[in-house]
């Protein structure tokens, strides 16, 4: 239990202890007079000066906390109103966005089919070139371009890069090549 120092008020009583005076001396204790006033509150000014002072001291810090408390609480409003205002900010961004990627569903499925048809147009255009030149050729460009890119370069190339037909090497003087076979009935009788 904190001990008393004879000049604070007790928890338990609100009221200023009486000061222990030695066993020789009488303790002083107020008459009550004029200078009490209604409902029998003693004056301020009838206390001893070091009272007067120590109570003037309690008003002034309770004061000091008063207006450290309504700032205090001020400040705090003011963070909750700040953090509130925020809130409805992002609130409204997100609801934005939510719209705009609402917006955006059919264009994505629009642009999934549409890529999954460009890129099936260019691996049939693949398909029709050699494994070797494709790999020799074709795929380190392809590594380096967007695919809208190594479309309009495939499509500009492909003449040179589709495998071509040999050509046929008895199509010259002599050679069967390019000759229709004649058979004996298909003759007619030519008379000389």
């Amino acid at each position: 239990m904190p001990t008393n120092d004879g000049l604070t008020p007790t928890p338990e009583t609100n009221t200023v202890p009486p000061v222990q005076t030695p066993a020789a001396q009488a303790p002083i204790t107020p008459e009550p007079t004029a200078t009490q006033q209604d409902g029998g509150k003693t004056a301020i000014n009838t206390l001893p000066p070091d009272i007067q002072t120590y109570i003037e001291e309690l008003r002034k810090e309770a004061a000091e906390n008063r207006v450290a408390r309504k700032a205090e609480e001020k400040a705090r409003r003011d963070a909750e109103e700040k953090h509130l205002a925020e809130q409805a900010e992002w609130k409204t961004l997100a609801e934005k966005r939510a719209a705009r990627l609402t917006e955006l569903e059919p264009l994505s499925e629009q642009f999934d089919e549409i890529k999954s048809a460009f890129n099936a147009a260019i691996d049939s255009k693949l398909a029709l070139i050699p494994e070797d030149v494709r790999k020799a050729q074709v795929d380190p460009v392809r590594a380096v371009m967007t695919p809208v890119q190594f479309g309009k370069w495939l499509e500009a190339a492909m003449p040179t890069l589709v495998a071509r037909k040999a050509p046929d090497l008895e199509a010259g003087a002599g050679g069967k090549a390019g000759r229709k076979t004649v058979s004996a009935t298909d003759l007619k009788k030519v008379s000389y």
